[in-house]
């Protein structure tokens, strides 16, 4: 409990604008909410106001993870509370105390307490990508940080910095780990198309298509946000059939990016004819309780210089009056195609946790816990999303766009 309704004010408040300077910078994939950055802030907070003395505590774990001292221990509790009250000048000590503590672990096992997961939380609020590459591929370290979550919060934390090549390079080395549920978890794919889309090269587009297979020949149907990343990476790269290809394992094609990147493929293709009813299908969907359908302004600009080379008047004129009346009832956004493509997601789908994770930390601290999802909860018949056995109940992309 707070000792006082002020002081439960000041927690949240400093919650709050810690949470804010750390998204306003630069844009992640993915919300704090969603990668359970709020809860670990919040554990920050309460820990301060939990120790005594703060530079005491530093001073002794220097002590003890001196090299001279070599029979001193590092404890849960004591990684726990450095990892609340660390900041970037910590981080040295921090480092220490880890791969001493891992150390520790391989002789004489305490707890089952996973670590993994936490630290990189701090190290995404913190800003540390080069300081969170390094601790994952330290030989010394193998395995600590082998859990799904840490995986993805890594990963954004490189998409946050525009280390696009790291991620593909991080995810070749969680690719060959094998973790159970972990060679090709959905929100990591998602960021590793994000980082091939970014790039936008004839390097990244080859990439992308290989990981593409692979997730197929798996049986896997990758997430909207995925798919719809690899298909304007190869409408980037003079590739529209192969977007339209890749567009067709959505099985809702009325999604804003979808429709966006299929008319953007056929106008490139010279598929006038078929662009106009995909334009059309927004204004089926005015009646009362819809969202109204819009199109970005970028698209609808070059849609208009596509159709310029039309040889048919007749459908240059339909083409005007479709526009005309797009706009003229707002479904034209002012948003780009792009701003939309990498809008963050505020929510994820639930994940089937496994021991991997740090789902074996709940129940020990809620704050610990993983990230809050305050949607109505759903469940999967089948936890395997191939072709065969795909069934109707499937989770709410509403955080997709």
């Amino acid at each position: 409990m707070f000792r006082s309704k002020s002081l439960y004010t000041k927690l949240t408040n400093a919650i709050t604008n810690a949470a804010a300077l750390n998204v306003t910078a630069r844009r992640t994939l993915y919300s704090p909410t969603s990668l359970g950055i709020d809860r670990f802030l919040e554990a920050r907070e309460k820990s301060k106001l939990q120790i005594n003395n703060i530079d005491q505590f530093k001073s002794k774990m220097l002590e003890f993870t001196s090299e001279e001292n070599t029979k001193s221990m590092v404890f849960t509790e004591d990684l726990k509370n450095m990892l609340h009250i660390s900041d970037k000048d910590d981080l040295d000590l921090l480092v220490k105390m880890i791969k001493r503590f891992n150390l520790q672990s391989k002789e004489v096992r305490f707890g089952n307490f996973i670590f993994g997961t936490p630290i990189m939380r701090l190290l995404h609020f913190l800003k540390e990508p080069e300081i969170a590459l390094q601790l994952f591929k330290d030989s010394s370290l193998k395995g600590f940080f082998d859990q799904i979550m840490s995986y993805h919060l890594l990963l954004d934390l490189l998409f946050q910095s525009e280390q696009y090549q790291d991620i593909l390079n991080t995810f070749d080395i969680i690719k060959s780990r094998q973790i159970q549920g972990g060679r090709f978890p959905k929100n990591v794919i998602v960021l590793t198309f994000a980082a091939c889309y970014k790039l936008n090269t004839p390097e990244s587009y080859e990439y992308a298509r290989k990981l593409w297979k692979e997730i197929l020949d798996s049986g896997i149907v990758p997430m909207r946000r995925a798919v719809t990343f690899f298909a304007s990476l190869a409408l980037d790269q003079a590739s529209p059939q192969i977007a339209l290809e890749i567009l067709s394992v959505v099985r809702q094609q009325n999604y804003l990016t979808v429709r966006s990147i299929k008319v953007l493929s056929l106008v490139k293709l010279q598929r006038y004819d078929d662009v106009l009813p995909v334009l059309q299908s927004v204004f089926h969907d005015e009646s009362e309780g819809f969202t109204k359908k819009t199109f970005p302004s970028d698209v609808i600009e070059t849609l208009r210089e596509e159709f310029k080379k039309s040889p048919e008047n007749e459908i240059k004129i339909k083409f005007k009056k479709i526009v005309d009346f797009l706009k003229e009832h707002d479904h034209i956004t002012s948003n780009s195609l792009d701003e939309i493509l990498c809008s963050e997601i505020e929510q994820m789908p639930m994940q089937n946790f496994t021991m991997n994770d740090d789902s074996r930390n709940r129940g020990r601290n809620n704050e610990w816990n993983q990230p809050r999802n305050d949607q109505r909860r759903y469940q999967r018949q089948n936890s395997n999303y191939s072709y065969g056995s795909y069934r109707n109940q499937r989770p709410g992309l509403n955080e997709m766009n």
